[in-house]
């Protein structure tokens, strides 16, 4: 068993102290406890186990809620980036398949026109106006997936600051 270290009467008022315990410290401590322990070629022999969960449990209950919550919030910004992806994707596919529909709508209705013989020449300019048409629909639809597309990507980009902001300021607290 590990003896104590001649600063025990530190360490336990440390423990004592709660939240504000310095993690570097209690982490020496751990370390310090280790190297004093009984080893045989590099392995540990005696180790007070009670007291390394002990120290390791009081070291997370010390960890700043910023540092947890960052986690949390990073967890949620990967998760809301993976919808924001698939979302556009989804957006992207629906724009394509509209501006695809459209097109084949328009050329069957110039493929209609233009086997009617009497009007071909006005077929020709109804099938281009569709195709005009149906071209310039597609492009709205498109750039209105683009536009929704950035939008989420903005909206994730803010999230993303502001998991940076706190995973900052969480390394600041631990400084």
């Amino acid at each position: 068993m590990v003896e104590r270290s001649e600063t025990s009467v530190e360490w336990e008022e440390a423990l004592e102290s709660g939240p504000r315990v310095d993690l570097e410290r209690l982490v020496d401590e751990l370390d310090a406890r280790v190297e004093a322990s009984k080893q045989i070629m590099n392995h540990a022999v005696w180790l007070d186990l009670d007291e390394f969960f002990e120290i390791t449990r009081r070291i997370k209950a010390s960890l700043p809620d910023e540092i947890k919550r960052a986690t949390r919030v990073s967890r949620d910004g990967n998760r809301i980036l993976d919808d924001a992806r698939e979302e556009a994707r989804r957006m992207l596919d629906e724009a394509r398949t509209e501006s695809d529909r459209l097109v084949r709508t328009a050329r069957a209705e110039a493929e209609r026109l233009i086997e009617a013989g009497e009007i071909q020449r006005l077929a020709t300019e109804r099938a281009t106006q569709i195709v005009a048409q149906a071209e310039q629909r597609a492009e709205q639809v498109h750039q209105g997936a683009n536009a929704y597309a950035r939008e989420i990507l903005a909206n994730l980009e803010t999230t993303v600051h502001r998991v940076l902001e706190a995973v900052e300021t969480g390394k600041q607290q631990l400084s």
